[in-house]
């Protein structure tokens, strides 16, 4: 048994102290001085590097503790991509460790990189080998032990000069100038005024990638958080500390324009039928994204911390009194049309920073991961097995919605494009019921449904969902070995690859806010949330509905005959049945266009309201009609520009998603 608290220190501490204070002597007497104590005044500041770094290198932080802290870690985005070159970063979990999750990553990396870690907690160094002695990885050598203070990467050789920045925002603004200029960014006077700045130097390179990433610079702790222009504390309940820091790796590996500075809004002329009250924030920064895309235009919008840090959307269904739907799909609509999605949106969201770093480490390192996991099985199959999880499917199918309601084909025929792209599956529909059709989808022997997540690189749900539970009506076996849905707290034993998970049901991607079916509507309970405990387990994406969603009930009368006959071609692919539709043949079978998740999710809303028989709801215009609903709540968790494996030239064999002549 590999103790994860941290354990022993094994007599490292004396060495490892001294290490950490000759750092901080080396940055203070030494000709870095400036680099901690604000800049020097008068003439550029000077570049004298003193430490080195091993080739292909990763890094290893302490959790930020402090805004210090964080500044610190920011600053070492210049390190991180030094030479232009990607060098992963990994933050040890609260307890000042490597989280399960974070060791089970870096165990199944192909490449075991020497770690360079920086500390000023004096036992970290032993109590980290000694998790990654357990698990049969390199060691942090004494000499790679750095003190983690704001001035430590401007002593590392390998960079052309350095960059001074004031504080933490102009940190994240920054990012992307230092990697492509190869400075290292250290604490001083300004170098950028305003966000606007940054984004015109990285234009004056020749860089327009068209990638703009949102956060909050204080987000660190709720009393931080305080500092927000309009801040609620009725908002403190679903807050996630830090996250923001991920803005500045994100921004340096995508080269993409950085906003943190934005204005409420108290009006609008491009909508007009929001509750201003509730949505100023997210209005301010909708305004700021408009503003960028009209001078680059944007593909891609990531918005890097939670709802109480960067809020969605809350708009009122014009349906039930008091119902309120939560979007993060409308920062995508940036010009007058409101009824094209011009950007796709994804939110970096975990319960903490170190969940967030696992979750960017496996999205960059996509490649590098192990081609196999071993899954053990409990059930009917038994045993250990080794899964290509690049290569592998998992559909499942809960009873009452796909059988009851005759909406089985979804579920059934994303088996077949699987197959047809050359992937194996599993197909799990609900247990014990005789469910097998005349469409060659075959069910799967194993009843064990956490072990089938853990092997699959492609999640596709299709069923009941909560905000605290998904799969519902299928077998998992739970502590006393019962069978019932899989619920947040299974989650948390969870290990998954860096998989795309898609659950097309209710509330699988609530964040925030009421929770449905009581009146008042309450609260959801923040620790027991399906999508953080899902995410926290560590696919690269989850994609979710923030609210209830809604099936099509009947979609299998329409979806056979037009699969089947040859005067048919209309699916009436509708609802979330769509929604599943649209997104899995963006992925499978239109890989080069639309194979991001980003995309995929982007084409499915464009798809869906442009679909003539939808009446082209728009989010910006609530009605209470389905169409609408199904239009404003999918959520994107994770990098929208991820990419899974699958080959961008290849060409479908089997397409089954489409809506006749009049489909986009």
């Amino acid at each position: 048994m590999i103790d994860m608290s941290g354990g022993k220190s094994f007599g490292m501490e004396r060495p490892v102290k001294i290490a950490i204070m000759a750092g901080i002597v080396l940055l203070l007497v030494g000709s870095g001085i400036f680099l901690l104590l604000g800049g020097r005044k008068g003439g550029e500041p000077r570049y004298n590097p003193v430490n080195s770094v091993p080739r292909d290198f990763m890094m290893i932080t302490d959790y930020p503790g402090t805004e210090e802290e964080m500044f610190a870690i920011s600053l070492l985005t210049s390190l991180q991509f030094m030479g232009g070159e990607y060098h992963p970063l990994v933050i040890c979990s609260p307890d000042g460790v490597l989280s399960d999750h974070e060791l089970f990553t870096l165990s199944h990396l192909k490449t075991d990189r020497p770690k360079v870690f920086f500390t000023n907690r004096e036992t970290a160094p032993a109590n980290i080998n000694q998790q990654l002695s357990g698990m049969g990885l390199a060691p942090i050598n004494d000499s790679e032990v750095h003190p983690l203070v704001p001035g430590i990467a401007g002593t590392f050789f390998g960079f052309s000069g350095i960059m001074e920045v004031e504080d933490y925002e102009e940190s994240l603004w920054a990012a992307p100038y230092a990697k492509n200029t190869n400075m290292a960014l250290v604490p001083g006077g300004r170098t950028f005024e305003t966000q606007e700045q940054a984004h015109n130097a990285l234009r004056t390179l020749g860089i327009d990638s068209g990638y703009a990433v949102v956060a909050n610079p204080d987000d660190h702790s709720l009393e931080t958080m305080r500092r927000t222009m309009d801040y609620d504390p009725y908002d403190d309940a679903w807050f996630c500390p830090d996250i923001s820091l991920m803005a500045a790796q994100m921004a340096a590996y995508h080269d993409a324009f950085v906003i943190t500075n934005t204005t409420p809004l108290d009006s609008t002329e491009w909508v007009l039928n929001l509750d201003l009250s509730q949505n100023r924030r997210a209005l301010g920064i909708h305004e700021k994204l408009r503003e960028v895309n009209d001078i680059s235009p944007l593909e891609y919008i990531a918005l890097v911390g939670s709802a109480t840090a960067l809020p969605q959307f809350l708009t009122q269904s014009g349906g039930t009194e008091g119902d309120i739907v939560n979007s993060d799909v409308m920062y995508g609509f940036l010009d007058d049309d409101n009824t094209y999605m011009d950007a796709a949106v994804g939110r970096i969201i975990q319960y903490d920073v170190s969940l967030a770093s696992n979750q960017l480490l496996k999205t960059y390192l996509f490649d590098d991961f192990s081609d196999t996991v071993t899954v053990n099985y409990r059930d009917v199959a038994g045993g250990t097995h080794e899964k290509e999880w690049r290569k592998h499917g998992a559909s499942f199918s809960g009873f009452e919605i796909t059988y009851e309601r005759m909406q089985a084909t979804p579920g059934r025929w994303i088996c077949t494009d699987f197959e047809d792209a050359g992937f194996t599956y599993d197909y799990v529909g609900p247990f014990n019921t005789g469910n097998k059709l005349l469409d060659g989808t075959i069910n799967s022997m194993e009843n064990d449904i956490s072990e089938i997540c853990q092997g699959a690189g492609y999640v596709a749900y299709r069923g009941h969902g909560s905000d605290t539970g998904s799969l519902y009506g299928i077998r998992v076996y739970g502590p006393n070995g019962e069978e019932h849905q899989l619920r947040y707290s299974d989650c948390q034993n969870m290990n998954l690859p860096p998989q795309l998970a898609f659950f097309v049901s209710c509330l699988n991607g609530k964040i925030y806010g009421h929770g449905p079916g009581t009146d008042p509507a309450s609260d959801v309970e923040f620790d027991k949330l399906f999508t953080l405990n899902y995410l926290a387990a560590g696919p690269a994406v989850l994609v979710g509905a923030t609210e209830v969603s809604f099936s099509n009930i009947g979609q299998d009368l329409h979806s056979i005959p037009a699969e089947y006959l040859p005067f048919i071609d209309d699916h009436q692919w509708d609802h979330n049945d769509a929604w599943y539709a649209f997104v899995w043949d963006g992925i499978l079978d239109h890989p080069r266009e639309h194979g991001t998740i980003g995309k995929a999710a982007q084409w499915s809303e464009n798809r869906y309201m442009n679909y003539p028989p939808n009446n082209q709801p728009a989010p910006m215009y609530p009605d209470g009609e389905v169409d609408w609903y199904e239009v404003t709540f999918f959520a994107v968790y994770g990098d929208p520009s991820f990419r899974p494996a699958v080959d961008e030239m290849s060409s479908p064999g089997y397409d089954p998603w489409h809506n006749g002549p009049d489909d986009m």
